[in-house]
């Protein structure tokens, strides 16, 4: 069995005395994880940095085997480590699809959706506003997304000022009444066309709601990768020097 794709690296993992075990989310087969034999070596450091997009060819007997691959580098995102902000969300992100994704699952859309996202690396701003949007298109092909379209009671779609943590819908100002206080309120990042890095924070805050009670206990997931809790941190205190 053999097959050749492109795919984001999300972390390797050592195997053996020099080889690694390369966990990546690729173009067309979904998330990998395969062995690269001598990849503890110096040859490889600059090559398995996560976000790195890799040339992968995978080997193995029967296609229910884990295999080997051997990986070139197809390009670099240097400018990661420019910012903290960066540094920490591409920490965050590949560990999110490291934990959500199944093993051989094509997931085009979120492989085309990450690799739009690395294309604002460069503006560490426009970055974080991209992030929020990301884990929103994550939730939506892990099954569950939110719907803030309309209000799922009235079918308005004005004055959509909270969502219904049971649902994930939208619920206007109206509908909502006296059960207010028992809704989620609507994140500025979700209700303006003026999307601003200091609204990220609070929106990542409501996506965690349905990432802890929703999404974990559906895919048997314990508990949200360290380096999530360590992102939403730092935007916390970026958000906190802004005002």
């Amino acid at each position: 069995m053999k097959w050749r794709d492109q795919g984001i690296l999300l972390g390797t993992t050592p195997f053996g005395e020099t080889s690694v075990i390369v966990d990546a989310l690729t173009s067309e087969n979904g998330r990998m994880r395969a062995v690269l034999r001598g990849g503890q070596s110096r040859k490889f450091r600059p090559i398995l940095q996560i976000g790195n997009i890799l040339d992968i060819t995978w080997r193995a007997r029967l296609s229910e085997h884990m295999g080997s691959v051997q990986i070139d580098l197809v390009k670099s995102y240097p400018e990661i480590m420019d910012n903290q902000i960066t540094l920490c969300g591409i920490a965050s992100m590949t560990a999110m699809l490291s934990v959500f994704l199944e093993d051989r699952d094509p997931q085009p859309e979120i492989y085309q959706t990450t690799l739009n996202l690395h294309s604002l690396l460069s503006e560490p701003d426009m970055w974080s506003v991209g992030y929020f949007f990301w884990e929103l298109a994550l939730l939506e092909e892990l099954g569950f997304g939110l719907d803030v379209g309309k209000c799922v009671v009235t079918g308005e779609t004005e004055d959509l000022r909270y969502i219904s943590p049971k649902s994930g819908c939208a619920v206007s100002t109206q509908a909502a009444g006296e059960w207010a206080n028992r809704l989620l309120s609507m994140p500025r990042i979700m209700s303006t066309h003026n999307k601003k890095m200091s609204d990220v924070f609070d929106g990542l805050q409501v996506l965690s709601y349905f990432w802890e009670n929703k999404v974990s206990p559906g895919l048997n997931v314990q508990t949200l990768p360290t380096s999530r809790v360590r992102f939403l941190d730092i935007m916390q205190r970026h958000t906190s020097r802004q005002q």
